[in-house]
């Protein structure tokens, strides 16, 4: 089994979800220090709001 690095884990994770999702806006909630999962999210169109989540 190949060890895959945070941010490809966190690409398939999100390129799951956007096939498995049933609504098109979509929320989710990272800690600031994730700056791997927030660049993940922000490459698949998710954007930070004046909340503490994040929203495609």
């Amino acid at each position: 089994m190949a060890i895959r690095q945070p941010t490809a884990i966190a690409d398939a994770v999100l390129a799951w979800f956007s096939g498995v999702a049933q609504t098109a806006q979509r929320a989710v909630t990272v800690l600031d220090t994730e700056t791997h999962l927030i660049a993940a999210l922000e490459r698949h169109g998710f954007m930070r709001q004046n909340r503490p989540w994040f929203h495609s």
